[in-house]
Parts: C-alpha cells; sequence; structure tokens
C-alpha cells in the first residue's frame, strides 16, 4: 500500500503548477492567484487520475480562499471559480474576454 501512495504522490508533483500560478506583490503585500483551467473537476474524460484531481481541487481551493485578486483565464474559468469555490466576483478579475 506505501508503493502505491508514494508512486501516486510522485506523479502529482508533476502538475502542481498547470492550475494555479500564485504571486504576491512587493509593493503592496497582495496575494495574486493566476486559475488557467478547472475543466479537471468538470471532465471525467481530464487525464487526472482520481488523487491527481483531489490534490488539484484542494490546492486550487486553499489559494483562491487566501488571495486578495484572483486573475482568471477566461470567463468560463471566472465562472467555474465562483460556482466551484465561492468566491465573490469583485475579487475575480478576467485576463482575455471571449
Amino acid at each position: 500500500m506505501t508503493l502505491k501512495w508514494r508512486h501516486l504522490w510522485s506523479r502529482s508533483k508533476k502538475f502542481r503548477n498547470k492550475v494555479v500560478r500564485k504571486y504576491k506583490d512587493k509593493t503592496t503585500g497582495c496575494r495574486i492567484v493566476e486559475v488557467g483551467d478547472l475543466s479537471f473537476i468538470s471532465d471525467r474524460d481530464y487525464p487526472y487520475n482520481w488523487f491527481e484531481r483531489h490534490y488539484q481541487h484542494k490546492h486550487c481551493k486553499h489559494a483562491v480562499k487566501r488571495a486578495d485578486v484572483v486573475i482568471a483565464e477566461d470567463e468560463a474559468v471566472a465562472k467555474d471559480i465562483v460556482r466551484y469555490y465561492f468566491t465573490p466576483k469583485s475579487k475575480i478579475r478576467v485576463r482575455r474576454k471571449s
């Protein structure tokens, strides 16, 4: 059983920074989180196994909750952030308008 968990953990390390990128503004001290894609939550055919999906969900949820500003890749991602993580719309900025 231990080997299986280690294997899953090592596989999840390569996916860590693909969904969420965290920054801190040096002048204001503001925490900024950039969210690229949340399709791993709704799309079951996504190439993550259950452990990677769970890890990404928890990591993204914690980062969005603690952030002062959330930058979404497009409007669909902004809607998903509000839908899945209950983040106020005033906290979200959209990078590209579609």
